[in-house]
C-alpha cells in the first residue's frame, strides 16, 4: 500500500485523482448540465476549509461537511469484522473511504440510482482505492437500492446512506428494517444515515445538512468560476414547485378532498363579483380551482414554467406569464385580482409585502385573497420548510396606503369569528385540531376617493 501524502482532506484527494492542493481551490472538478462536482469553502463552517459538493441543477444535495464525516465514523463502528456489506447510495463515496481505512469489509456492493453520480464518482474512487487500498473489494450497481438489495444474497451489514428519506420528526429505520430483514445474515446489522444524522442533529452543536441545502452554486461551469452563495427564498420556493409539478402532483390536496371548499369559495366570490371577468390570477398553479369555469379576459401568473405551458395547452384563449409573484410586471392592469393559497407558501415576510403591493398595483377595482386566518402550526407559525402563516391584519395599512379597504372576510368551512379575532389570531389556541388553519377569503375594494395607482 502506498503512503498517502495529503493535507488532512483525503476525500478531496480521492475525488480529484490525487491533485487536490488547498492553494489551487475552490474549483470545479467536474461540470456538466446533469451534475457538478465542485470543491469550495465550507459556507456553514468556514473554519473547516474546503468541502466537496455534488450539485444537480446547481442545487447542492450532497457534501463532505464535518457532520457527514461524523456519521460515517459512527456508522462503521457497528459494522462487523470481515463483513459482506450492502450500501444504499454511492454519493461522494465517503462511507467507502471509511470502510477501506477500517479494513472491515470482505465485500461491498453499492446500489446507486443516479447514473450520472456513478459516471462521475465511481472512476475517481476506483483509481484511489487501487492506488492506496488495493485489497478493498467493492463494486457499484446502478439501480434503486430497495430493489437491488434483493439480487445479491445476504449481508452482514446493510447501510442505507440515502438522505432523501430524511424526515427528522420520525424514525426512518422502521421501514428499512422490514426491507432489509430477508437479506441479513443471522447476526446481521442494519444502519441508516437518517438515524445517525438525527442523533447528530440532537447533539449540542450538531451539524445539519439542511443548512447546506440553503446554498446554491452560482457562476459558469465553462469559465470555472462557480462559487457558493445562499439560495434566495424565491429560488427555494421555485425549486419546491418545479419538483412537485415534475412528479405530476397537483398544486394542493386532491380535488375530491376540497371540492366542497372550492364550491364555497366561488359562492363567496360570485356574491361580490357576479360576472367572473377581467382577472389577473397571481399564483394560478394548475387551475384546479377553476374547474370548468371560463373567463373571457384572464391572465395567470405562476413561477413554474412547466405549469404555465400545461395551462396554455388546456386554455389556449387564456394568457399565462411565468414569473415570481414578488416581481412586478409593468403595464399589467385588470379590474379584479385573485391570489389563492399563495401567501402561506411565501417564507420571507418581506416578499409577502412585495406580493401584496403588486396585487394592489394590478387591480383597478377588487382584490380576492384566499389564505389562512390562523396558523395550523400553533404555537409555531411555520413548518420551517415551505409554509408560513402571515396574519393579514398586519398588512392592512399597506392596502390602505394603496387605496384599498377590507370589505369582507369569508370563512370557508369554519365557524364565524369576529374581524378582530381573525386578524389578530387570538382564537387559534381554541382550535381542537392542529391542522385547522381557517381557510379564509379576504375581499378588498378600491376606495372611490382614490385615483387608480
Amino acid at each position: 500500500m502506498k503512503t498517502i501524502e495529503h493535507y488532512g482532506k483525503e476525500e478531496l484527494l480521492m475525488l480529484t485523482y490525487g491533485k487536490y492542493k488547498p492553494e489551487n481551490y475552490p474549483k470545479t472538478v467536474h461540470g456538466q448540465k446533469e451534475l457538478i462536482l465542485h470543491i469550495d469553502n465550507d459556507p456553514v463552517n468556514p473554519e473547516d476549509g474546503h468541502c466537496a459538493y455534488l450539485a444537480l441543477d446547481q442545487i447542492i444535495w450532497m457534501t463532505t461537511h464535518r457532520g457527514e464525516h461524523m456519521d460515517m465514523r459512527n456508522a462503521i463502528t457497528v459494522c462487523p469484522d470481515n463483513a459482506r456489506i450492502f450500501v444504499g447510495g454511492l454519493g461522494l463515496g465517503l462511507i467507502l473511504l471509511y470502510l477501506a481505512r477500517a479494513g472491515k469489509a470482505r465485500e461491498v456492493i453499492i446500489a446507486e440510482i443516479n447514473p450520472y453520480v456513478i459516471k462521475v464518482i465511481e472512476p475517481r474512487l476506483r483509481w484511489w482505492f487501487s492506488e492506496y487500498y488495493p485489497d478493498f473489494n467493492w463494486r457499484v450497481v446502478q439501480g434503486d437500492a430497495e430493489v437491488e438489495i434483493r439480487n445479491h444474497g445476504k449481508f452482514d451489514w446493510i447501510f442505507w446512506d440515502i438522505w432523501a428519506i430524511a424526515d427528522f420528526k420520525q424514525k426512518a429505520s422502521g421501514k428499512y428494517v422490514e426491507i432489509s430483514k430477508p437479506y441479513l445474515t443471522e447476526k446481521g446489522v442494519i444502519t441508516t444515515w437518517h438515524d445517525l444524522a438525527k442523533l447528530r442533529r440532537n447533539m449540542k452543536g450538531g451539524f445539519d445538512f439542511g443548512s447546506y441545502q440553503n446554498h446554491i452554486l452560482t457562476g459558469n461551469v465553462k469559465k470555472n468560476n462557480l462559487r457558493i452563495r445562499r439560495i434566495t427564498a424565491i429560488e427555494k420556493e421555485k425549486g419546491y414547485w418545479d419538483s412537485r409539478y415534475a412528479q405530476g402532483l397537483p398544486s394542493g390536496r386532491p380535488l375530491s378532498e376540497v371540492s366542497e371548499r372550492i364550491r364555497l369559495l366561488w359562492s363567496a366570490i360570485e356574491s361580490e363579483l357576479p360576472e367572473i371577468n377581467h382577472i389577473i390570477d397571481v399564483g394560478c398553479g394548475d387551475l384546479k380551482r377553476w374547474g370548468e369555469r371560463d373567463c373571457q379576459d384572464y391572465i395567470g401568473i405562476d413561477i413554474v414554467k412547466q405549469i404555465c405551458q400545461e395551462n396554455r395547452d388546456r386554455r389556449p384563449h387564456w394568457k399565462f406569464i411565468c414569473a415570481p409573484a414578488e416581481v412586478f410586471i409593468s403595464e399589467l392592469k385588470r379590474e379584479n385580482v385573485f391570489c389563492f393559497e399563495l401567501i402561506f407558501h411565501i417564507m420571507d415576510p418581506r416578499n409577502v409585502k412585495k406580493i401584496l403591493h403588486n396585487l394592489c398595483r394590478y387591480a383597478s377595482k377588487r382584490i380576492f385573497i384566499y389564505t389562512w386566518s390562523t396558523s395550523p402550526f400553533h404555537p409555531e407559525i411555520t413548518d420551517g420548510k415551505y409554509q408560513m402563516y402571515h396574519p393579514m391584519g398586519k398588512y392592512l395599512p399597506l392596502f390602505n396606503e394603496m387605496g384599498f379597504e377590507l370589505v369582507s372576510i369569508e370563512l370557508i368551512e369554519q365557524p364565524s369569528y369576529s374581524l378582530k379575532e381573525l386578524l389578530t389570531r387570538r382564537k387559534v389556541s381554541e382550535s381542537p385540531q392542529p391542522h385547522w388553519a381557517g381557510n379564509t377569503l379576504y375581499i378588498f375594494k378600491r376606495k372611490s376617493e382614490y385615483d387608480v395607482i
